[in-house]
């Protein structure tokens, strides 16, 4: 049996106690992050808090009508960053995660956790390198301009803008995104063990996070040094007018 798994970063943080009221789902399990609902044998929708939602063996209009509760008037589901997994289920076959594939024995609640939980985790992964990868080009663009021009066409508070929003993105991840967060469950089975360990490494969670991070310094780094330079050209002009003040008043004393 193959079963379809959608999962979609709405890029906005989840109220988990909202979203259990207004999803009329069965809630399986549930905790101040996250929450998986139960639709069918086999069907579930997982919610988690940083804005990531998974659907396993759901129809795609009910997806996105969960999509569009969650979301509101603004759903947009082609602007919403996605993956899509497949979990075949072979009875006694052992547990291996391949590309874009999961086989597992048996598909239980547990099970569906676990593979929900890596699966969100790596959407909004893509969703925040996206956000990145838009400031890396931005700060490319001004780079461009030094080697070329030797200057920046661009304000302080345009820099100080784009700075708070880098902070911003940066402490989303550090706040919101456990990229070492492991189901409970996980610890004390050991089958659930070992699909998790080998999903972080198929989907590179780890070392996409440090990227992530990477990047985001280099971001911070290059805003900085605009900064800078843009500090010492306000300096200047002040410099320049405070000498020609200065040199206003003494053409006045010498010439009546």
């Amino acid at each position: 049996m193959k079963i379809a798994v959608n999962a979609y970063h709405i890029g906005d943080l989840i109220s988990i106690t909202a979203a259990m009221k207004e999803l009329d789902f069965e809630v399986t399990k549930c905790e101040s992050s996250y929450a998986l609902f139960e639709l069918d044998k086999h069907s579930w929708v997982y919610v988690k808090d940083y804005g990531s939602v998974v659907f396993i063996n759901c129809e795609q209009e009910q997806s996105f009508g969960v999509l569009r509760t969650l979301i509101g008037a603004k759903f947009q589901i082609d602007d919403l960053p996605q993956e899509e997994y497949s979990i075949v289920v072979k009875e006694s076959a052992p547990f291996k995660v391949g590309f874009s594939t999961i086989t597992v024995p048996e598909l239980d609640c547990d099970t569906a956790h676990v593979i929900a939980l890596n699966i969100g985790q790596t959407v909004a992964l893509e969703d925040f390198q996206l956000q990145v990868n838009d400031l890396l080009e931005l700060t490319r663009g001004f780079s461009k301009q030094l080697v070329g021009k030797g200057v920046l066409s661009i304000s302080r508070k345009e820099v100080r803008q784009i700075i708070g929003q880098t902070m911003v993105l940066k402490n989303k991840v550090a706040e919101n995104l456990f990229v070492f967060e492991t189901p409970d469950v996980a610890w004390s089975e050991q089958h659930l063990a070992t699909i998790d360990k080998q999903l972080r490494q198929e989907l590179e969670i780890q070392k996409r996070h440090q990227g992530l991070q990477l990047n985001l310094s280099v971001v911070k780094e290059n805003l900085d040094l605009y900064q800078t330079i843009l500090q010492h050209r306000h300096s200047s002009i002040l410099e320049w007018i405070i000498i020609l003040l200065i040199l206003f008043e003494v053409v006045q004393v010498f010439i009546p």
